[in-house]
């Protein structure tokens, strides 16, 4: 995704993006339900009870989707292809121009449904977060889990899929993306368009299973050089929101090549929620996280033109406020040098929406850009908070 123009390089709350008129791209959970219990989901369990929404409510929200200009859909869940108009919602997408990608755990892809994800041109990625069937099935919660998602993929790239591996590095599989590069490469060829990897929320089951499952700095750090290994290798790897300082400052002291800082660097996707990228859950209402819980309404009750114009919650977002002073600071006018290419890391890793980068924790110090041609100035937020605040004062 290119995200350059998004920038404004204009350092005053309410003015650090140029925001378009719709997300390029949205998150759409098609369902609670799932037929795993992976121990590391940002989704309790226990909301895969709550099952599928009405149909005739996923229709609409596709429908108000692609009237509102998204271009892209990627269906996420609980396990997307248990809704029961799964099919018919791949088409229905299609048939409204829309580009469609999902992530799967693959116990439901079949040879018929492979050809109809060919068929339509979806990207599908499959959820395999070790190369040993064991450790897989463990994080899963399913004793078939490895053998379907490896069945999956076979049968995807039969069917001329487009297809990725979505990888959740844990404490039970260290040093496993490597390993599970070289199985890839080994069963599938180039088969493989890349490795996505995840960094695990302490949301859902992964808060209760935290100290087992989720990374901490020493183990991400490990990670991220298997990552640049293997990319030197001819390997495409994307990571999601890693801070650019934290990865320097961890290189620097270790007397890496800046070569291979520049590959591990290379493969860092920022996080551009509430952006460019929305996210909404089954009954379409908006996250701020794909992780997270619902913010707002459902798209079918609101004006979403201008709730994502000039909502608060959305220009509250924008503005970065979660982010380190020494990463942003609209009081001294100036920002990181990195800000632009990582976007602060991943918010959502303190197990709050608006929290600090649990990365930034061992930054010493970040070289600064200043920007001293633009003033504070103020921002339509801003302006709200400070009547709010100054009518809370008058009344009491």
């Amino acid at each position: 995704m290119k995200t350059k123009h998004l920038f404004t390089y204009d350092i005053r709350p309410g003015h650090l993006f140029h925001i378009p008129a719709c997300p390029d791209n949205v998150m759409f959970d098609l369902t609670w339900a799932c037929n795993y219990r992976c121990s590391f989901c940002y989704n309790p369990h226990e909301n895969s009870k709550l099952g599928h929404p009405p149909w005739a409510t996923t229709k609409a929200i596709l429908h108000k989707l692609a009237e509102w200009g998204v271009r892209e859909v990627l269906y996420l869940g609980g396990e997307p292809t248990l809704h029961p108009k799964f099919d018919d919602v791949i088409e229905l997408g299609s048939g409204l121009g829309l580009s469609q990608r999902v992530v799967t755990n693959g116990s439901r892809i079949s040879e018929q449904r492979a050809q109809l994800l060919a068929a339509h041109n979806v990207e599908v990625g499959i959820s395999l977060h070790s190369a040993d069937g064991s450790v897989h099935n463990l994080l899963s919660g399913s004793r078939q889990g490895f053998q379907r998602a490896t069945k999956a993929l076979a049968l995807l790239i039969d069917a001329g899929v487009r297809c990725f591996v979505q990888y959740s590095p844990t404490r039970l599989d260290p040093g496993g993306l490597k390993h599970l590069a070289d199985y890839l490469r080994g069963h599938y060829g180039e088969g493989i368009r890349f490795i996505d990897v995840n960094r695990l929320l302490p949301f859902g089951e992964a808060a209760q299973d935290e100290a087992h499952v989720v990374l901490d700095p020493e183990g991400w750090w490990d990670v991220l050089k298997i990552v640049g290994e293997l990319i030197s290798s001819g390997w495409t790897i994307k990571v999601e929101a890693v801070p650019h300082c934290w990865v320097r400052e961890r290189a620097l002291g270790e007397d890496l090549h800046d070569k291979i800082i520049q590959t591990i660097l290379s493969s860092l996707r920022p996080c551009y929620m509430g952006i460019n990228q929305l996210a909404f859950d089954p009954m379409g209402r908006i996250k701020l996280c794909p992780g997270g819980n619902p913010v707002s309404d459902s798209i079918l009750n609101l004006e979403i033109k201008e709730f994502w114009r000039s909502d608060l919650l959305m220009e509250n977002r924008r503005e970065l406020m979660f982010l380190p002073k020494q990463c942003l600071n609209y009081d001294a006018v100036h920002t990181c040098q990195y800000l632009y290419e990582c976007n602060g890391g991943c918010r959502s890793t303190g197990n709050q929406d608006n929290s600090t980068d649990l990365l930034f924790s061992g930054i010493t110090g970040l070289p600064v850009v200043h920007q001293s041609s633009s003033s504070l100035g103020s921002s339509p937020a801003r302006n709200r908070r400070q009547s709010a605040h100054t009518k809370a004062k008058a009344s009491s």
